[in-house]
């Protein structure tokens, strides 16, 4: 006859149940992708990227959020209201009430037609969890595709970059301000009624596309 062993006690499945959340929340090894233009650099603790061309120079990096955090966060609500504009125009303090949550760590990796796919930690407030799709298109360059699986209140996103010394950026729709964006925040949003108030709605037109002054920059957003 088998033993029976002693059944776990509450306390310890309990214990035993944190344990291995825990350790599902632990990020991957960071890791590189190259193509033609250049060499995208993941971090995954927490999510971060760069992008350095054949030359050596960092043409794009990712800015950490609040505390080190991720360049990504989200703006959420405790619900949403379908008829209800969220207006992002502050872009240092979430409007109307918002938390801004950040993503978390990438802690798992797997291999897609045409690229990589990554599982990111989210906070429930957002969802259960992000799914980032890592792509590469010839004669385009590294292309990302973000899916928050059964999504919660989130209202809107925000991300954070840096750049070269002297980088320009050009795009982003019809704006009344400046012709470059480098340095400025935009919010990729129009209101419902028309109407236009000063440094709310700068953005006229919006149009989420930008290129810059250096010749190849091949991540699109």
């Amino acid at each position: 006859m088998m033993p029976i062993e002693k059944p776990i006690s509450i306390c310890q499945a309990w214990c035993l149940t944190l344990l291995v959340a825990s350790c599902s929340r632990e990020a991957i090894p960071s890791f590189s992708i190259e193509d033609t233009y250049g060499t995208l650099n993941v971090m995954t603790e927490p999510l971060g990227f760069s992008f350095v061309d054949g030359t050596g120079r960092v043409l794009l990096e990712t800015a950490a959020g609040e505390g080190g955090r991720s360049f990504l966060s989200f703006g959420t609500y405790d619900s949403l209201k379908f008829s209800h504009f969220y207006d992002p125009s502050n872009t240092q303090e979430a409007p109307f009430g918002a938390r801004w949550k950040f993503a978390g760590n990438a802690v798992s990796k797997e291999e897609i037609p045409g690229g990589w796919r990554l599982s990111v930690t989210v906070e429930k407030e957002v969802g259960e969890k992000l799914l980032l799709d890592i792509l590469t298109e010839e004669d385009v360059g590294f292309k990302f595709t973000a899916t928050i699986v059964a999504p919660a209140a989130v209202a809107f996103f925000r991300l954070t970059f840096t750049a070269a010394l002297g980088e320009h950026y050009y795009g982003l729709g019809e704006r009344f301000d400046r012709t470059d964006a480098a340095g400025g925040a935009y919010q990729m949003f129009t209101a419902p009624s028309g109407q236009f108030t000063s440094s709310t709605n700068e953005v006229h037109v919006p149009v989420p596309f930008f290129v810059s002054k250096t010749p190849i920059l091949p991540i699109s957003t």
